[in-house]
């Protein structure tokens, strides 16, 4: 499991590093004063937990003289039991979590690899365990599922904590800077290190794996060297070191933040119920399924359709869900989709009404009959930001002011809920031609009155057009924005790669006419070069912000449909193996799964067909590839033109592709006559690289997979591969929150670096 470790540590960059006084003050939950604090450690030095001169007494030499791990550190278990029996006489109350040492004990989850191995963590007293019902219409009672067998279980974890008992960092204790960078994190020799590794890697994998999950904690020591974590969707942040044997006040402190703060505080959503549904014929297996509350309303998930952008620790965390109502007899089913945007940004349903209300103002016939243009669109039946009963829950607060000069600007989240009326099939999923591309056409004509909008959708993609009852319907608009040719600098790079446009690939306008200058022109400029300053008189070319436009919005349908040939076949048809081989050549160099895209992929846009691709598809489809031309043709026509008009980039002049009849609606509705529907997926070389995450993903109990995530610990001599530590400079380099989302801008599965994950 270290490779998924290791993708999850390159996604993550870096870690920034926060003051001890500023993690207690703005993280940890806030449940005990620093008189309180004083009071515990007078009354443990009386009852000699505590030595004197401030010393554990279970801790009378530091770890790394010791040779066990488990035994060494069970004392801390000892410890938390002892402080947090003062700390109930004191605060009155009785603990949320009691604190355990278990680096043996499995736990258990319903997603894939399921099964997590934490050398310690806080165990919640109320179990968080799925709720029995008797079936899916009825409202859980108050049993916990008895999960076939007592079973330690991921969800009750409210933080976990790892180990080491050497710490050979050197200057571990000289943290000044305000970045800990992951090369920093990855000394070879750094034991400390491995418990950064493991850390992350089961938090990211517990996120995943629990909806109910807003954000969690952890601790690691190595040594005595020990760190405060807190992971959530917006950023991951990480304690200055302390010691935590003679430094015994923070460690009070944070025993009794874990162990008295609320469930909110420790990260869990109350919006959400876990529960346990009996599956028919057999009463020992359950299948976990979730309720979920929105706009005042019970919904009960039945399927995962989408989760794998939950499986990073900083994303959007998007999942898709096919609900029904609570106690509706009908089975009415819906689709909802749960994620979390930055602070600042509009809603979906904010942005879907003002297209909309654009759309009314210059169109009279649609404000007329609004189903004219409704129809390419989901159905938002109601949308809700999810507030907390503690405020400072609401969102996850912008804590990072005074860390905003490097690698990435960390913002605030706020968790979006949104319940669209119909279930759809992504086209990517569709194994149909004519249905495939009447989804292209209907999204063509969606894209159509984006246009009239004056919005741009910026994440076109084949998980993001909906096929909802034969109709296509445009979906995830929460990237889309307002086209303004006056921006002040270039928009972020957004979309799926293998979709994407490839002037969004190249950041830069592809199809400009070149500039002209005559012999005259020329010798002019070679005389007023000058040897002491030879640019002194040339004349400085004024740089065009980069802009995402309409244009590329339907290129990314023109690579849909590419890419829907290229990983089909006729079902009924054998092929030569020489031509399935360059079949399969051909998709990996035309879909690279890079933002940067690639020249062969500039070269197949540019230029007419070419006939050796031709011959690599099946024959049957080489009708719809002809017409695919014809539309390629039509599209860079139509860059070439727009591109040559004086000061570009303007609105108008992105007015030819969607004229009324346009040769593109034209040629797409061409090929859902010329489509062929008895095919079947085409076998690609590399399987993993093309099967959903979400696919693989199981939420039964009866199928929990007995693999460990993140349970291995390397001997203490092992290393890992180095890496130096780049201490971070200065200058401002911000970057706006879409670029930090360009990673998880899709709906399809990140495909590059991600390792497979098998049912």
């Amino acid at each position: 499991m270290d490779e998924l470790r290791d993708f999850i540590l390159d996604g993550i960059r870096n870690v920034p590093s926060m003051s001890l006084d500023v993690f207690r003050r703005s993280i940890l939950p806030q449940v005990v004063s620093p008189t309180q604090i004083d009071e515990i450690a007078t009354r443990l030095q009386g009852s000699g937990s505590l030595q004197r001169d401030g010393r554990w007494t279970l801790f009378p030499i530091d770890p790394c003289t010791e040779t066990n791990e488990n035994r060494c550190f069970k004392s801390l278990e000892t410890i938390a039991a002892v402080v947090v029996e003062e700390a109930k006489s004191l605060l009155k109350r009785n603990p949320t979590a009691i604190m355990q040492t278990r680096p043996t004990q499995v736990a258990l989850s319903e997603g894939c690899d399921g099964k997590f191995i934490s050398d310690g963590h806080y165990v919640l007293c109320e179990l968080k365990g799925a709720r029995l019902v008797k079936d899916e219409f009825i409202t859980p009672s108050g049993n916990l599922c008895p999960y076939g067998r007592k079973a330690a279980l991921a969800c009750d974890r409210a933080e976990i904590e790892e180990y080491k008992l050497k710490d050979t960092w050197e200057d571990e204790n000289d943290v000044g800077n305000v970045l800990l960078t992951v090369q920093r994190l990855a000394k070879a020799d750094d034991y400390d290190f491995q418990n950064n590794k493991k850390i992350l890697g089961n938090a990211a994998q517990m996120m995943y794996a629990d909806p109910c999950r807003r954000f969690m904690f952890g601790m690691t020591i190595a040594n005595t060297t020990t760190r405060l974590w807190y992971f959530s969707r917006a950023m991951v942040l990480v304690s200055e070191p302390f010691n935590f044997i003679s430094d015994h006040r923070l460690l009070i402190h944070y025993i009794v933040s874990m162990s008295f703060g609320s469930t909110e505080d420790l990260g869990y959503d109350l919006s959400i119920t876990r529960v346990a549904i009996p599956l028919p014929g057999d009463p020992d297996p359950y299948r976990i399924q979730y309720d979920y509350v929105i706009d005042g309303e019970t919904y009960r998930t039945v399927e995962c359709l989408s989760s794998f952008r939950a499986s990073g620790i900083i994303s959007r965390a998007t999942r898709v869900w096919t609900v029904r109502k609570l106690g509706d007899w009908k089975k009415q089913e819906y689709a909802l989709k749960d994620f979390w945007i930055p602070l600042d940004s509009r809603t979906e349903s904010e942005i879907q009404q003002d297209i909309f209300k654009r759309i009314e103002e210059k169109d009279p016939d649609a404000k007329k009959n609004p189903t004219l243009y409704k129809q390419y669109f989901m159905d938002i039946k109601a949308c809700e930001v999810v507030t907390c009963t503690d405020e400072k829950a609401d969102a996850i607060a912008d804590l990072l002011d005074p860390y905003r000069l490097y690698d990435r600007v960390y913002t605030g989240r706020k968790h979006v809920r949104v319940l669209f009326s119909d279930v759809g099939t992504p086209l990517g999923k569709v194994q149909n031609q004519t249905q495939l591309f009447t989804g292209l056409l209907h999204a063509y004509r969606g894209l159509k009155y984006l246009h009239l909008a004056s919005y741009v959708h910026r994440d076109m993609s084949s998980g993001n057009i909906l096929l909802c009852s034969g109709k296509g319907k445009v979906s995830d608009l929460e990237y889309a924005k307002v086209f303004h040719s006056e921006g002040p600098k270039s928009d972020p790079k957004t979309g799926t790669p293998i979709f994407m446009a490839v002037e969004v690939q190249c950041k830069r306008y592809l199809f400009r006419p070149m500039p002209t200058a005559d012999n005259a022109a020329r010798a002019s400029r070679l005389d007023s070069v000058d040897r002491s300053n030879p640019f002194s008189n040339q004349q400085s070319v004024p740089v065009t912000p980069f802009l995402h436009n309409f244009y590329h919005d339907a290129e990314s349908l023109w690579w849909i449909g590419v890419h829907s040939l290229f990983t089909t076949e006729p079902s009924r048809v054998e092929r030569d193996e020489d031509a399935r081989r360059k079949q399969r050549g051909h998709f990996n160099t035309l879909f690279p799964h890079s933002a940067e895209g690639s020249v062969v992929r500039l070269n197949f846009l540019r230029e007419p067909v070419d006939a050796d691709i031709i011959r690599c598809l099946p024959g049957e489809f080489w009708p719809v590839v002809t017409v695919l031309d014809i539309i390629r043709d039509a599209l860079v026509a139509a860059y070439v033109s727009a591109e040559a008009q004086k000061d570009f980039p303007k609105y108008d002049h992105f007015a030819k592709l969607f004229e009324k009849a346009s040769l593109f609606e034209q040629a797409l509705d061409k090929a859902v006559a010329l489509a062929v529907n008895d095919i079947r997926p085409f076998e690609l070389e590399d399987r993993s690289m093309h099967e959903g995450a979400e696919d693989k993903v199981e939420w039964t109990l009866d199928r929990l997979k007995e693999e460990n995530y993140a349970d291995y610990d390397p001997p203490e001599g092992d290393t890992d591969n180095s890496g130096e530590h780049a201490t971070p400079k200065g200058t401002e380099m911000k970057k706006p929150i879409d670029e930090v989302d360009k990673a998880e801008s899709s709906n399809e599965e990140p495909l590059s670096k991600r390792p497979r994950q098998d049912a």
